[in-house]
């Protein structure tokens, strides 16, 4: 069989009746004919080539299953085996994490992990989770950021902020594309350098004012500061190429919070160009202050 078929085309109810097609024909030929059939079904239903073989020499046959008597001629969707690695994270650590994940303001997965981890005792004390078995609590210290974010991705679209992305409807898929790098995860080498927006409005934010940017390497404390005209993407990428010219130590990796001063096209640009990893903070949505004092760390 030349010709490969993709996974997922086959319901677990076409796989039956191709089986129950097959069973008879490959009960009778020969064992050289067998091999191929085994080859080409396995190859196309995607099943184990032994848990095949064992359904085609069944089919229509009384055995035992379970301690009970079946006939495997009544292939059903529930009869085929469905073994394989078993759900760790079940609907208990989902609800604990959609309780959990307002009260460090909608951080992101690596933040939100790292913060369980930080605050468990505090956490698992409070009176608003005391209803939480202990292997949740378990789980909950295990659980990795992806797994956590593959949980949460669901509820994290429908709580997204309205309006959000309005302004710059492409602003979306650039930040997707800027990894997250939380606090706990900075590297220690020379040339990671941090960069930030100061506002210099006073006590109102309207009408026209100086912004003020600020790079530091992290390693040295080398700060570079910069003054720009407002918060236009042209003016961020100017003050970049000086400092990045200024700067005593190569500019290995760049990393900024999630102002749209920094999270556009030109900044990303400018460090594709240069060979810079660009990175951002996790901070993202409203805040949500908890009732209760917790380590969420410098993030």
């Amino acid at each position: 069989m030349v010709a490969r078929v993709p996974k997922g085309v086959y319901t677990m109810k076409a796989r039956c009746a191709i089986i129950k097609h097959n069973a008879k024909a490959y009960r009778r030929a020969v064992k050289k004919v067998k091999s191929l059939m085994l080859d080409e079904l396995s190859e196309m239903l995607h099943m184990n080539r032994q848990y095949l073989a064992s359904l085609l020499r069944n089919t229509g046959k009384l055995v035992a299953r379970r301690g009970k008597v079946v006939v495997v001629s009544d292939l059903s969707p529930k009869s085929l085996s469905r073994r394989g690695r078993k759900k760790t994270y079940g609907q208990d650590v989902l609800e604990a994490l959609k309780r959990i994940w307002p009260i460090t303001g909608f951080a992101s997965s690596k933040h939100l992990v790292a913060f369980i981890r930080l605050n468990c005792d505090l956490l698992f004390s409070h009176p608003e989770f005391k209803d939480l078995r202990q292997d949740t609590k378990g789980k909950l210290l295990k659980i990795s950021a992806s797994t956590a974010d593959r949980l949460l991705k669901p509820y994290r679209d429908k709580a997204k902020l309205k309006g959000r992305y309005r302004g710059n409807p492409s602003s979306s898929n650039v930040k997707k594309s800027i990894k997250v790098e939380a606090w706990f995860e900075k590297p220690k080498e020379p040339g990671y350098v941090e960069i930030d927006l100061v506002h210099h409005s006073g006590a109102s934010g309207k009408g026209e004012f100086i912004y003020t940017l600020t790079a530091t390497e992290v390693s040295t404390g080398w700060t570079e500061v910069r003054a720009l005209k407002n918060k236009a993407m042209i003016w961020t990428r100017r003050a970049l190429d000086d400092v990045y010219c200024v700067m005593p130590v190569p500019l290995k990796k760049l990393h900024s919070d999630n102002g749209s001063e920094f999270i556009n096209a030109h900044v990303k640009g400018f460090c594709k160009e240069r060979g810079i990893d660009f990175t951002r903070s996790g901070r993202t949505g409203r805040t949500i202050r908890p009732t209760w004092k917790a380590r969420t760390g410098p993030w």
